[in-house]
This record gives structure tokens, C-alpha cells and sequence, in this order.
């Protein structure tokens, strides 16, 4: 087990954030975090809870508390978020410094800007070491999604609706269709392929595939995608976005947003 000791002055803020999102994203068997701080504060700070809140992590029974050689020991790691040289030495712990803002009384969308960065930091920190907990789900995303825009080019109701969890959601810029039966969602493909066969449809080409994973159970899925026509003249392209859904059938498409391609 991999101990992590992240470290900021209150303990209230950054170092807070930083240990939820590690906790979140690595493997519990191989690795957790601690959040400490040099002076320690009552409380998380309320704004950093709200923010936390937004991305489903709740911070409320939080406890700051003081970073001491005791707490640290045995830790590989120490990730130092504005304490500098307040903070201990660890004996065998590598040791980092973020140069990230106090959250504490800043504007919420500022606070919400260091809660991105800190987990865009955590999220490469975990990776590099080869702790996610999740690092076989993208791949079987990624397998699903390959075979349903195979299966899409079939263009069979069907076979297509089977990669839709029921109750699902279709969002483009001319409409909302929510489905809430299976039924339902094969009328929408069998309205979807009679027009694209009335546009004389051929075949699709996708872009590079992103990949986001959002918790264990749940995941967006990110491309530009290009449709021609038999005659081999392009008929549209757009972004494509997925809200998946890991499901004891596997990953099953939750939301489906059509919009344009630059916003991909």
C-alpha cells in the first residue's frame, strides 16, 4: 500500500480536494491519500465544499488536521500545496510542490478553476504512477463504442438500440427525445434510418475517441463524427458526445448529444 500525504497550510482547501479526487480515482489496494496542514483549520472551507459538491464528492464531514512526522511516516509520497518549508521532512518520501491558488474567500468560479487543475494534476499523478483503479473500463468503453458505430452503419433498429440503457435521452440542436421504453427507442433508429436512407446514408467515420471517466458506474464518451453518401460526397459532420453507463449487460449509452464538431 501506497500512502500519499497531500499538504497545504489549512488543511482546508487544496490539500482536501486533492485527497478526495486521489481517493476517487486510484486503486484502494494499492494506494490512498491523507490531508494534512502545517496549521491546521476548524473546517473545510464552505466554498470548497460547495464546489466538491458539484462534482458528486462531499466534503462536509472533512476534518483538518496537523501534519506531523507521525502522520507522514511511512509515506512515499508528499505533494506540498503553499506550506513550503513549514512542511516536515519525510524520510523516503518523494516529494512535489503545486503552486495553486488559496481557495479560501475567492470568487466560486474561481475556486471551481483550482478544483479542475488540482484534479487534472491528481488524475496525471495517478496515472503516471500506475495506481487507477479503473485503468481496464476505458478500454472495454472504448470496445463498446468501436462495436456500436460498426453496428450503426447497419443501420438496423435493433441491433443499434441494444447499446442504449432504457430509460435514455437523444439531444440535438432541433430537438429532446427521451425514451423510456425499448420499444420507443427502436422507433427512434427506424425514424433515423429512413432519413438517412431517403439521403441516400452509406457509411460514417469517427475522429479520435475520448474517454472521461466519471465515477466506476458512469462515463462521457467524446468524438467528431463524418457521414457520406454513395456517391461519396459528405453529407454532415458533427461532435458527437456519450453519457455511458456501466450496467451488468456492460456499457450502455445513457445520453446521446449531437452539436457542433468544434466543440469537441
Amino acid at each position: 500500500m501506497n500512502k500519499v500525504i497531500f499538504a497545504c497550510r489549512h488543511s482546508a482547501g487544496r490539500s482536501q480536494m486533492a485527497t478526495a479526487f486521489f481517493n476517487q480515482l486510484a486503486d484502494p489496494a494499492r494506494a490512498h491519500a491523507q490531508a494534512a496542514g502545517t496549521t491546521p483549520a476548524d473546517r473545510v472551507h464552505p466554498e470548497v465544499v460547495e464546489v466538491m459538491r458539484e462534482v458528486g464528492l462531499d466534503l462536509s464531514g472533512a476534518r483538518p488536521q496537523l501534519l506531523t512526522a507521525e502522520l507522514a511516516a511511512g509515506a512515499a509520497h508528499l505533494v506540498t500545496m503553499g506550506c513550503g518549508e513549514e512542511c516536515p521532512y519525510i524520510p523516503g518520501a518523494k516529494v512535489q510542490d503545486w503552486a495553486l491558488d488559496d481557495p479560501k474567500g475567492q470568487p466560486i468560479e474561481r475556486v471551481r478553476e483550482v478544483r479542475d487543475e488540482i484534479r487534472s494534476r491528481v488524475t496525471t499523478f495517478v496515472e503516471q504512477q500506475g495506481w487507477s483503479a479503473m485503468p481496464d473500463e476505458t478500454a472495454a468503453i472504448r470496445r463498446t463504442y468501436t462495436e456500436y458505430f460498426q453496428v450503426f452503419q447497419t443501420l438496423r433498429p435493433e441491433a443499434v438500440a441494444s447499446f442504449y440503457h432504457v430509460p435514455c435521452m437523444a439531444l440535438s440542436p432541433q430537438c429532446v427525445t427521451v425514451m423510456t421504453a425499448s420499444e420507443e427507442v427502436r422507433a427512434f433508429f427506424r425514424t433515423m434510418r429512413t432519413a438517412l436512407q431517403a439521403r441516400h446514408y452509406a457509411r460514417s467515420e469517427r475522429g479520435a475517441l475520448e474517454v472521461k471517466l466519471l465515477s466506476d458506474q458512469t462515463a462521457l464518451v467524446s468524438t467528431r463524427v463524418k457521414r457520406y453518401a454513395t456517391d461519396g460526397k459528405e453529407l454532415e459532420q458533427f461532435g458527437a458526445t456519450y453519457l455511458v453507463r456501466k450496467t451488468d449487460a456492460g456499457w450502455k449509452i445513457v445520453v446521446t448529444t449531437i452539436h457542433d464538431a468544434s466543440t469537441v
